[in-house]
């Protein structure tokens, strides 16, 4: 699948389907906050899930499945990690719609929210209609299960809703429907916009530390042993070629610094502006740290052939080879870090090219 195949799939899934992501943030985080980080874990999971997809079920149960699996995770990832502290006035991106929501919608999502992450999983999957068999392929149970939760959730839920007005399960469904075609979210555009810029310093700040660091690493590594090479009058010329390369690379990344740094001058200073900017360093940053994983190879080869022709024991030599391949490997961890950052932010864009925003926000 190619990436704009990829694309087209993801932007297609999350029009139809985005008000399945957002009952789902809604039920599973309370505050602006959560809701901002959840929404972005499952938008990229989703993203990441689409080459998986084999059409073995729905594009719904799919979706309900990855979106689901990964509310779960989340809950109790900052169930370890809950911050005491109050960001009531940090501005969030996503927002609840001004529109007129019925009480009783408001009285089911506190009820939801109350019950533990599996039991929110099976009250979502039961109110939008699913199976026992659809429920328990899409959370990893038995069917047995999913029937004993649903009547012990059952049996909460209506006992619950006659101290405010007594409804069977029926009209519990109805209700939960009625909010399909609500936009219930809107997207804040000056915060969002405020975190593109928030993501734009953090990629320029790790691309200037990454850039600067291997420039003198390599311009002081190189002329250090040229010199000690020169001053000792060493034969060896693998060394002399390693010595070389390395004040060579530094040469390289110190051209590529100021070229980049030009370039900055071609972004505007709008919201979409801004995020090219943040894309285009992050796009950088992935070019940088795959060229400096290559660049482990011709330096371990120079090393290795220098040993060797030292006179040096096989042992030195396949100690230092098991060395760089370890770096090696540890070096594509680290490319695919800054891979994900790139992708986090061009699915932000892909989203933003498809909405219609308005003066102030968009709703969804």
């Amino acid at each position: 699948m190619t990436e704009t195949q990829q694309k087209d799939i993801f932007e297609k899934w999350l029009s139809q389907h985005k008000g399945l992501i957002f009952k789902i943030v809604r039920s599973y985080a309370f505050s602006a906050m959560d809701q901002d980080d959840l929404f972005q874990e499952i938008i990229i999971q989703v993203w990441h899930s689409i080459s998986a997809f084999r059409h073995e079920s729905s594009v719904t149960t799919w979706l309900y499945r990855i979106a689901l699996n990964t509310a779960i995770k989340w809950t109790r990832k900052e169930r370890k990690h809950n911050q005491t502290e109050t960001l009531e006035n940090v501005p969030h991106v996503l927002r609840e719609s001004r529109i007129q929501i019925d009480e009783r919608l408001a009285w089911l999502y506190e009820e939801i929210y109350k019950l533990d992450e599996i039991d929110r999983s099976v009250t979502l999957l039961l109110l939008e209609g699913f199976s026992y068999k659809e429920m328990a392929n899409i959370l990893g149970i038995t069917e047995s299960n999913v029937g004993v939760k649903i009547n012990r959730i059952k049996k909460h839920l209506i006992i619950k809703s006659k101290s405010m007005i007594t409804m069977e399960f029926e009209e519990l469904q109805k209700i939960w429907d009625s909010q399909n075609n609500q936009p219930l979210y809107a997207i804040n555009e000056k915060a969002l916009h405020n975190r593109i810029l928030s993501k734009r310093k953090q990629a320029r700040h790790i691309t200037n530390i990454s850039e600067l660091l291997l420039i003198i690493v390599n311009l002081c590594a190189g002329s250090f042993i040229l010199g000690i090479n020169l001053f000792e009058q060493s034969g060896n010329i693998f060394i002399y070629l390693m010595a070389l390369w390395m004040l060579a690379t530094s040469l390289f990344l110190l051209v590529s610094r100021f070229r980049r740094m030009k370039g900055e001058d071609q972004f505007d200073r709008s919201m979409h502006g801004d995020l090219s900017h943040a894309i285009s360093v992050a796009t950088y940053q992935v070019r940088l740290s795959q060229i400096m994983r290559w660049n482990i190879i011709p330096i371990g080869t120079f090393i290795l052939l220098g040993v060797w022709e030292g006179g040096k024991s096989v042992w030195v030599v396949g100690l230092i080879l098991i060395f760089f391949a370890v770096v090696y490997f540890a070096s594509g961890w680290e490319h695919s870090i800054y891979k994900a950052r790139k992708r986090e932010l061009e699915i932000l864009k892909n989203k933003l090219e498809n909405e219609e925003p308005g003066e102030n926000s968009s709703s969804w």
